[in-house]
């Protein structure tokens, strides 16, 4: 299962996170601090303008907690490509 594989109406319902303080990191995109959060338990980071960026593991994480995917599924993007173990 992909992220593109979500049902649309999950995509676009409003963010249920926590704001926790912020992150340790910057944003890839634009290298602004980020704001950690925590979504469905799972802890992420959010830039204001670039959106939530997750660690490997962390799409797994939100997408069974919500029951989107089932305990044994992992989500596509999570898993290391093949040309990344070249």
């Amino acid at each position: 299962m992909s992220v593109a594989d979500v049902p649309r109406t999950v995509r676009s319902s409003a963010p249920a996170w926590t704001e926790v303080g912020a992150s340790k990191i910057a944003c890839p995109e634009c290298y602004a601090p980020l704001q950690a959060i925590t979504l469905n338990d799972v802890h992420l980071d959010r830039c204001a303008q670039h959106g939530v960026w997750f660690d490997i593991g962390e799409i797994t994480d939100v997408l069974r907690k919500n029951g989107t995917i089932g305990p044994e599924e992992t989500a596509r993007e999570d898993k290391p490509s093949k040309a990344s173990r070249a």
